[in-house]
């Protein structure tokens, strides 16, 4: 073979093992590109997912935030409201139990002072004592002081205030719909 066909036999060689380098770059890079591309994605992903979970997680603290303040509030409105009513019943609410506590059986009745004529109306057998933390209503105490019932009106509102609570908010969430 003379020396001419070797070096382009050579050449040649070198011309198939360079494109088949470059073949071999390029597959390379594609798959780096491909795997660097794809995880590129995950990691997107992955930050996506914890944002959008990090957001709801606001999201329900500030919805219960803002359910609690609004819950809150009807509490203050609903006792005050509960208070306006008493002033305007009391009568009657003394006079629906006198049956049940004129048996004899209790000694003493604990109102507010401002009730303590209704209840020694309608309660002559009961020592009447002012209590000013009670509202309206009234704490009956057997004679020996081991028997209580508590007839307030903060008693009973306490028992019905977990029942109409939803009922209110449900009120609200349909007047403020999306505002909330």
């Amino acid at each position: 073979m003379s020396q001419k066909k070797l070096m382009e036999r050579i050449r040649e060689k070198a011309d198939e093992e360079i494109e088949q380098l470059k073949n071999e770059y390029e597959n390379k890079r594609k798959d780096i590109e491909n795997t660097f591309s794809s995880e590129k994605e995950k990691i997107r992903n992955e930050i996506k997912r914890k944002e959008e979970k990090a957001f709801q997680k606001e999201k329900l603290k500030y919805d219960l935030e803002i359910e609690y303040f609004i819950s809150q509030k009807c509490r203050e409105r609903a006792e005050k409201l509960v208070e306006k009513i008493w002033k305007e019943s009391a009568e009657d609410f003394f006079e629906r139990h006198k049956e049940e506590l004129n048996t004899g059986n209790w000694e003493t009745l604990y109102v507010n002072d401002s009730d303590t004529k209704l209840a020694e109306k309608y309660f002559p057998h009961s020592e009447v004592a002012v209590n000013e933390k009670i509202t309206g209503g009234f704490i009956a105490e057997n004679k020996d002081g081991t028997f209580l019932i508590d007839n307030t009106i903060k008693s009973r509102f306490e028992k019905m205030w977990p029942e109409i609570l939803p009922e209110i908010m449900g009120k609200v969430y349909e007047k403020l719909g999306d505002k909330i």
